[in-house]
């Protein structure tokens, strides 16, 4: 059965983009923020995906 959410901003994909406007939007509004992916949330793969010199620019 489906469930009804109501919600300000609905950001579909869960990968650093998406991620980092869910928080952005979380940390800087009070709107009600629903973060969703196609893929269920797995920890052990987490930056995964994003190249290192993202943490190093310099």
């Amino acid at each position: 059965m489906s469930e009804i959410y109501n919600t300000d901003v609905l950001i579909i994909g869960g990968g650093p983009s998406g991620t980092s406007a869910a928080l952005s939007l979380l940390d800087q509004t009070s709107l009600t923020v629903i973060l969703t992916d196609h893929t269920a949330f797995d920890t052990s793969r987490i930056g995964e995906h994003v190249d290192a010199s993202l943490f190093n620019p310099f």
